[in-house]
């Protein structure tokens, strides 16, 4: 069953290169969601690069915090499943997308995580 969704709603973290798009069910008494964040090291500040801080290292933060998480193989260069949803590493982006339930919505988040690398991949 498809839930319209409202039009996203746009947010930067300018200390992380963080950028997160949530769309939000049209039905106000909906749960219903999709967040799609993108951390990119080439919009991350030379002195928090410098600092050590990039896609890669707050990618395995995330992971290490999540020790019961499901590891997911061929999208990008690691991936896992955990709160909120698709975590992926590739290269200097690292992609997140959450669409609510995590184990209703697995499959979906897995396959619109390949759909996002495969445009990332072919941007390169």
């Amino acid at each position: 069953m498809e839930t319209p969704l409202r039009e996203g709603h746009y947010t930067e973290n300018k200390i992380t290169g963080q950028k997160i798009c949530i769309y939000e069910a049209a039905d106000k008494n909906s749960f219903v969601f999709l967040q799609i964040s993108l951390t990119q090291n080439e919009f991350i500040p030379a002195n928090i690069l410098s600092a050590g801080q990039n896609a890669k290292t707050i990618f395995t933060s995330i992971k290490n915090a999540f020790p019961d998480r499901e590891n997911i193989n061929e999208i990008g260069d690691d991936a896992f499943i955990a709160p909120p949803g698709i975590h992926i590493l590739k290269g200097d982006y690292y992609l997140t997308i959450g669409a609510g339930n995590i184990k209703r919505n697995k499959d979906k988040v897995i396959s619109a995580g390949a759909k996002a690398m495969a445009n990332i991949e072919a941007s390169f």
